[in-house]
Formats: structure tokens, sequence, C-alpha cells
């Protein structure tokens, strides 16, 4: 769409014009065709000049060793032939003194910041699709949304129509409070895209992980491979979206934390579902700093167009802000 708008404008004729373009190649998430290749190419018809190409390499959201596991899910992409993998470099991160951020490479101390990595196996009973995984996944989600910074990323859309399936007739106005609070911190993939979190749960990397070797083993089809490089990036997407906890919901054994080297990770533990409850059951945050992390989300979810749980994270802000008896801070 930018592309057409700058092809569109007769830019030629203005003076002094700066332009940057920016982004992610491995994050496009959905079959666009982007090629920077052919970007660059058109920037140098459309404005007469020669772009210059910079590669972002620092790591500013993620800590060390969640940093290590976004890096190292880059190898998804040697599962595909070469046309159809990103045309940067792997994107190993330095920090704000250069040093390479690689785990092969680079080993944190003491010192360095690290978040942390749950590994969290679903009980038997949350892995169907019955009534009682819905009510268990939906009291679940309502003890989420009770803070802010925490979001559930649904990558194969299950637990999505799952949670949002209880709308339907199961209170009086056709929407229960659990569907309210489970649109609020589940996302999809598109939807997360470009936020960020200090709790991150991610549901569903094997399964996701599994379908897109299985489609990137075709090397005879094209579509196949395209929908692998869609779910490739979608994952990184996923794993790159917290600032201080990343939970995945996979046994310990799955394929997919093999192939990200979970276990030469440091920071990373394996906890029961018991355990996950209590630990985020007794997050502290100070009340200011509820109230401005919900305050915080509205603005993410108005820029995107969800107003129903804008307006839901908003009026959780405001009950905040009246317990505390503040007035500035209710308006």
């Amino acid at each position: 769409d930018w592309s057409s708008d700058v092809c569109s404008s007769d830019l030629s004729q203005t003076r002094r014009l700066a332009v940057v373009v920016a982004g992610d190649e491995s994050q496009i998430v959905q079959p666009s065709g982007f090629d920077w290749g052919v970007t660059k190419d058109l920037l140098r018809e459309v404005l007469g000049a020669n772009p210059q190409e910079f590669e972002f390499r620092h790591q500013r959201r993620s800590p060390r060793n969640l940093a290590y596991v976004i890096d190292n899910a880059w190898n998804f992409y040697g599962q595909l032939p070469k046309a159809l993998r990103p045309s940067a470099n792997r994107q190993s991160f330095l920090d704000d003194a250069d040093v390479e951020l690689s785990i092969s490479t680079h080993r944190p101390d003491r010192s360095e910041e690290n978040g942390r990595l749950l590994i969290c196996p679903l009980p038997a009973a949350m892995q169907q699709a019955d009534a009682e995984a819905m009510r268990q996944w939906r009291t679940f989600v309502e003890e989420l949304a009770e803070l802010p910074g925490r979001a559930l990323i649904d990558l194969n859309r299950s637990l999505s129509a799952l949670a949002r399936s209880e709308a339907t007739g199961s209170e009086p106005g056709g929407e229960s409070a659990g569907a309210s609070k489970a649109d609020e911190v589940i996302f999809d993939v598109r939807e997360i895209k470009g936020l960020e979190r200090n709790t991150i749960l991610v549901a569903g990397l094997n399964e996701t992980y599994q379908q897109a070797m299985r489609l990137a083993a075709n090397t005879s089809d094209t579509p196949p491979l395209l929908e692998a490089r869609r779910l490739i990036d979608e994952m990184r997407v996923a794993l790159s979206r917290s600032t201080d906890k990343l939970i995945l919901f996979e046994q310990p054994d799955a394929p997919v934390l093999e192939a990200l080297a979970i276990n030469n990770v440091e920071g990373h533990y394996t906890v029961s579902w018991g355990a996950l409850r209590d630990l985020l059951r007794t997050e502290q945050m100070s009340e200011i700093e509820v109230v401005e992390g919900y305050l915080d989300e509205v603005d993410d979810l108005v820029e995107r167009g969800r107003w129903e749980q804008a307006r839901n994270r908003n009026r959780r802000a405001h009950e905040f802000a009246v317990q505390m008896e503040d007035r500035t801070l209710q308006r």
C-alpha cells in the first residue's frame, strides 16, 4: 500500500525531502510479496536518489536470554528455499555497547539482565475442545485480565474461538464477563504485532512449528512453502513481544523447544500449571502502576480500532483510580 502511494505522488517535484522506510522483513506475517530489493529500486526510480541501507541490530525490547530465543528462531528459515527466506542477514542482536548477543559467542555475566523464560505443560483437561476446557480457560483469562501488561498469543487461533464462544447465550445480554475479558488479553499474531507486554504467554507454538516444517518439506509446490514462511514469521512475532516474562505452553520435550535450543538458554524453567497460576496471582504492582499500565494498553487498543476492549481496560483503570480517590486519574 505504501509503495502504491509513492507511485501515485509526484514526489520528484518536492525539494529537500527525506524519506525513511523501516521494517522487519521476517515479521510480515502475511503473504504480501514485499521485497526490500524491489522497494529500493522503486525509491531510486521515483526519488532519483540511491537509497542508503542501514541494518538496525540493537535489541531494545527483550532481555538478553529472550533475545537469544528470538535469534535462534532465525534457524527456522533454513528449511525454506533461499528465494523465500528474508533477504536480510541473520538478526543476531547487539547491545548498546555493540556486544554480540548471539548465544554461541556471548554468555551473560551475573550483572546482565535476564528475563524469565517459563515452559508450562498444559493439563490434559485444558487441551480438549469441550465444555470443561472452556470453563478452565475462561477462568484463566479472567485472572490474566486483572492486571495490565499481559497478553496470551493464540498462534493456532483455537483459544480465541474457545474463549469468545462464551459470548453467546451464557448470561443475560448475550455477552459473558469471561468473553469480554478474553477479548482484552487474547491476541492473534496480527493483533499483537507492533505491541509489547511485560508478560507474554504463547499457545500453539509447537503445533505451528510442526505444521511449518511439514509444509517446508514440500519443495515441489510454491503455495505450501509460502504458507510455511508465513507461519515462521508468526512464530518470530510471538516470541519477540515480551519485555520480561515469556511463557510457552509446551511439553519440555516439544520439538520446537529443541529447535530453539532452549536448554542452552539461561534463566529458563519448567513450571506446573498450578505454579504458573500462583505466580501470576501474586505479581505485585502499585496502584499507580496498574492504572498507568491499563491506560497504556488503552492507547494500543484504540490505535488498532479495538474500541470495546479499550473501553473495558479504561473502565478498569477508572475503577482503580476511584479506589485510590485520585480525581485527576479518574478524569
